[in-house]
């Protein structure tokens, strides 16, 4: 027993060693995104903060959280987990005018939020277990959106909404 439990031990070090010399970890790790864009690929989940990014025909096994970005397009996207776009809309000299567009988001299991954007566009999603709120935009159009929960669009300065469906309550219509 003792020698097995010693050659597991080497084993085990010597695979954390290698793995370290070639940057891999055995955590998965958030990708921000690198060059503008994320496309064609997996990711175990993505974090943005303060950069545009486009995501386009991508996996992602987690959540998706974007904040303060000048720009963020979600297009044809499989999502695990929940997905947060909030941009900072409070006005004055270090406003950033932030531009949202989901579209054709598939998220498995997870709420869709997407408030205190300039320019909301969430339209074609699919939300299989969660809730759509986008809130507190100035312009949103919310469209063709079906969701097995609630949809909530309030606060929006400006709203067009139009055949969205939900399993439970649907308060997106314009005001």
């Amino acid at each position: 027993m003792f020698k097995k439990t010693l050659k597991f031990k080497k084993v085990f070090l010597g695979t954390a060693i290698g793995c370290q010399l070639f940057g891999v970890t055995g955590v998965a790790m958030a990708v921000d995104c690198p060059e503008g864009r994320i496309a064609f690929t997996t990711v175990p989940e993505i974090v943005i903060s303060g950069q545009p990014c486009v995501v386009f025909e991508t996996t992602v096994e987690g959540k998706i959280e974007v904040t303060n970005s000048p720009s963020i397009d979600l297009q044809r996207v499989d999502v695990g987990g929940p997905v947060t776009v909030t941009g900072t809309t409070t006005g004055g000299p270090n406003t950033i005018e932030q531009n949202a567009t989901i579209l054709r988001v598939d998220i498995l299991a997870g709420d869709l939020t997407v408030s205190g954007n300039t320019t909301a566009i969430v339209a074609g999603n699919t939300l299989q277990q969660g809730n759509l709120t986008v809130n507190n935009n100035v312009g949103a159009y919310v469209g063709r959106n079906s969701v097995n929960g609630n949809i909530q669009c309030v606060g929006n300065v400006e709203l067009d909404a139009f055949g969205n469906r939900a399993s439970g309550t649907n308060n997106c219509v314009p005001q």
